[in-house]
């Protein structure tokens, strides 16, 4: 008897030591609950208001202890009928999934550079939301994060890293029918593969010098794009990254592009020139193929292959230039839908070696260029 009375008031003891633990893990702060995370910060949890205007703090107290706010947490206002505008303190590092999706009269966001991951679907339907920055810090925006944010017309892309966002499948800003207006800062280095596919109200891409690498698909499907400019410092230019674009009319590859990858303009009929590097070493399958408009292709001497399909469906060509003295190794299908009619000019010298070339060989109007 003595020993089962002993062990329920242990018992006992450890129900109440739980219990006071869960208590002193939370706190409620103007109708927002706060929760300690395991790594010693808190995670705005819960919400039950209907006000318009929140001001997230920066720290809660928490039993006499003052813990920093780092996560927005998942759904946390999702569906709100009464936010409208929201402000996110210094120190926020992960803005959950669903944390603000439906917010339909959402229309004001200030987030801080500390932020570091904006999860799925975070800001998904909020169709009063006209502009967002996208801070400094962050490396991670998930799938359809901001879909369907139909009035959002301007994205202030401030991040300074390599960014992931969204995936081939679910891009991040996924039906944004009034995005028209994307402005890089400065320091951004890397645009991320699928970043703003689909987006067909941009109209003027600048990517600034600081950049170095744009990612696939990256503004793949950007129909309303006519201007493109890419910055000097770009080396690197994912497969498909402004295919689709179909009123864009030209385009300059900087210096450090050796390769163009596959399907990198694919289907850009309104493409009238293209100015490729003095490095450009690869064209890459189909990487301008129905290139409708294209009117003539100056092919540097540092080129030395061109993939299948690479200018198929190019109906518009009406001459070639090859600067290369030795034949640049060629697809079969390279040109199909060409006519093997047009000039193609090769080195004063090389014409007989590009005539015993496949490929080349099927073009019968080349000639030396002299």
């Amino acid at each position: 008897m003595v020993k089962r009375i002993f062990l329920l008031a242990a018992i006992g003891v450890t129900v109440q030591a739980f219990c006071w633990k869960a208590s002193a893990a939370s706190v409620t702060v103007r109708n927002i609950t706060y929760t300690v995370t395991d790594n010693g910060s808190a995670r705005a949890e819960a919400a039950l208001t209907s006000a318009e205007n929140i001001e997230i703090p920066g720290y809660v107290e928490i039993k006499g202890r003052q813990y920093p706010v780092t996560e927005i947490g998942e759904s946390l206002f999702s569906f709100s009928t009464s936010l409208v505008s929201i402000k996110l303190p210094e120190g926020i590092k992960v803005i959950h999934k669903y944390a603000f999706a439906d917010c339909k009269m959402l229309a004001s966001v200030s987030m801080p550079g500390s932020v570091e991951i904006i999860a799925a679907e975070a800001f998904r339907n909020c169709k009063s939301l006209t502009e967002i920055t996208i801070p400094a810090n962050t490396v991670l925006i998930g799938e359809k994060a901001f879909h369907n944010c139909t009035a959002l017309a301007t994205v202030n892309f401030n991040a300074e890293g390599r960014v992931v966002a969204g995936s081939p499948g679910q891009t991040a800003f996924s039906k944004c029918t009034a995005l028209g207006n994307v402005i890089f800062s400065g320091n951004t280095t890397c645009i991320p593969d699928n970043a703003f596919k689909g987006c067909g109200a941009i109209a003027s891409v600048t990517i600034p010098d600081k950049v170095t690498s744009v990612g696939k698909d990256a503004f793949g499907k950007c129909s309303g794009i006519e201007s493109l400019t890419i910055g000097r410092s770009v080396a690197e230019i994912g497969s498909g990254a402004f295919a689709d674009c179909v009123k864009l009319k030209s385009v300059i590859l900087p210096e450090g592009v050796k390769v163009v990858p596959a399907n990198a303009f694919k289907n850009c009929r309104a493409l009238e020139s293209v100015e490729f590097s003095g490095a450009t070493e690869v064209i890459g399958e189909g990487a301008f193929a129905n290139c409708t408009s294209l009117k003539g292709i100056v092919l540097p001497n540092t080129v030395r292959s061109i993939g299948a399909r690479a200018f198929s469906g190019c109906r518009g060509i009406q001459g070639i230039t090859i600067l290369s003295p030795r034949p640049v190794a060629i697809e079969k299908s390279c040109f199909s839908s060409v006519n093997k009619e047009i000039p193609v000019k090769v080195p004063q010298g090389s014409e007989n070696l590009y005539r015993e070339t496949p490929v080349w060989c099927d073009f019968k109007n080349l000639k030396g260029n002299g």
